[in-house]
């Protein structure tokens, strides 16, 4: 009862700690099989930003997601608002099977890529096409292989999409696993540029 109060009152009043990173050239020296054209991350991944993270996605607080909103809106302005063409650029955020979704009652990066721009086009563009384990707790190795082929893209926006851009807001990058599976559809179905806005990163 202790640790469930803790993380709805703890730490709730305390300001995000905000760094705009482009971490880019980081993840692909890490990683040669990165498929993602630019990452960018606005908060630091700090005790204080766990909390309200987990109390966003786990403890069915769904209004939070506007405390995150201003963080996006300004990483998109640094590094985005003169790079895409805005009528060329959709926003997405990760899918969730209905099952996750029954628990949960929303999609948090749904809510975050909706609303974070109003000037840029938001669509459910992904499916996903099978049940997977949650991605904490499991090793990189596993995480690449919990996710592979674990999304499509759905059929009324195959043809719309070729030669467009992608920004996808996503909360958390740690093994880059999720991030890399959805820019391997995309770009299997030609689309330019791939962009992903992070609030955070684990890694």
């Amino acid at each position: 009862m202790f640790h469930f109060l803790k993380l709805i009152f703890g730490k709730q009043t305390e300001e995000l700690k905000k760094i705009y990173l482009d971490k880019t050239v980081f993840y692909k020296k890490q990683n040669p099989d990165f498929l993602l054209d630019w990452v960018y991350v606005a908060l630091e991944y700090d005790e204080n930003f766990q909390w309200k993270i987990k109390n966003f996605k786990y403890f069915h607080n769904r209004e939070q997601y506007k405390e995150f909103l201003p963080y996006l809106s300004k990483l998109f302005d640094l590094y985005l608002e003169n790079r895409v063409n805005k009528d060329e650029v959709f926003v997405v955020g990760v899918p969730m099977t209905l099952s996750r979704y029954l628990l949960r009652w929303y999609n948090q990066t749904y809510l975050l890529a909706k609303n974070f721009n109003k000037n840029l086009k938001f669509v459910k563009l992904f499916k996903k096409t099978k049940n997977t384990k949650h991605q904490a707790g499991l090793s990189k190795k596993e995480r690449q292989t919990n996710i592979l082929n674990s999304f499509k893209i759905k059929k009324k926006y195959l043809d719309s999409i070729k030669e467009k851009d992608f920004i996808i807001v996503d909360d958390i990058i740690s093994t880059w696993s999720t991030a890399n599976e959805l820019a391997k559809v995309l770009k299997k179905n030609w689309a330019r540029k791939v962009y992903w806005l992070f609030l955070a990163t684990g890694y």
